[in-house]
């Protein structure tokens, strides 16, 4: 299998970008985790941490 995907939208979470890639049928992708423009940001909650790891499975990203 090839890998083909590109850096998608964590909009909104770092959960979203698994949907996100599964949309445009990507089979890989690459995210930004915080604002890159910024100094400071909250760290990842365990549940946003969590549902992303849900959504890899559900949309076979490993």
């Amino acid at each position: 299998m090839k890998f083909i995907g590109a850096h998608v939208s964590a909009a909104g979470g770092v959960e979203n970008a698994p949907f996100n890639a599964h949309q445009i049928e990507a089979t890989a992708f690459a995210l930004f985790t915080k604002n890159q423009r910024q100094w400071f940001s909250p760290p990842l909650t365990k549940s946003s941490i969590e549902l992303f790891k849900q959504r890899c499975i559900e949309y076979e990203y490993k």
